[in-house]
């Protein structure tokens, strides 16, 4: 959701208020789980590309849209299980051929 505002305001050439307004908008509906979305306000002498680079930098810290990708479809326990054993065993090869080519 904030990707795709960034993403319209650099397509549109919007002012950042008009993205903040949206995203206050957006933290002071009654949605569950969205109640810490970042949050950034203008300081004295920064330009609004700094700004913006901030603010998609307290996005990232938030894993706002990790979670967001993360949840997007459901994944049965026992898919994740399976996805787990994969990156194991995926891992114990790499370790393993790391382990031959140092010998």
């Amino acid at each position: 959701m904030l990707s795709r505002l960034v993403q319209v305001r650099a397509r549109l050439r919007l002012p950042l208020s008009s993205i903040s307004a949206k995203l206050n908008k957006l933290s002071n509906s009654d949605t569950k789980g969205v109640n810490n979305l970042p949050k950034v306000t203008l300081r004295p002498d920064e330009s609004q590309e700094q700004l913006l680079r901030r603010f998609s930098r307290e996005v990232v810290k938030s894993r706002l849209l990790t979670d967001v990708r993360r949840k997007r479809w459901f994944v049965s326990k026992s898919e994740l299980s399976r996805i787990a054993k994969k990156k194991a065993a995926r891992r114990t090869r790499k370790t393993q051929k790391e382990m031959q080519q140092g010998v």
